[in-house]
């Protein structure tokens, strides 16, 4: 990410590894020491990337906008290790 690739972290078949996106998302955060922004950055990264309406991704980045405002989001990522 520092040297500007866009990564994203996403989940095709949570029921293959029996591991949810948050779990995902924590060993990813975990084994590769990325910050509470990182990962949150991740996300913003794969909504820019879904298969999806532009109307679709804009209620996406609201969504994802109202849950990283939330004092308990990046709380929540920084207790995780």
């Amino acid at each position: 990410m520092d040297a500007g690739v866009r990564i994203t972290l996403n989940r095709d078949d949570p029921t293959f590894l029996n591991l949810t996106l948050t779990e995902e998302l924590m060993r990813c955060k975990n084994f590769a020491e990325l910050s509470a922004s990182d990962i949150l950055q991740t996300q913003y990264f794969a909504m820019d990337a879904a298969f999806c309406g532009d109307s679709d991704k804009r209620q996406l980045r609201a969504a994802l906008d109202a849950f990283s405002e939330r004092p308990q989001c990046c709380h929540q990522l920084k207790q995780s290790r």
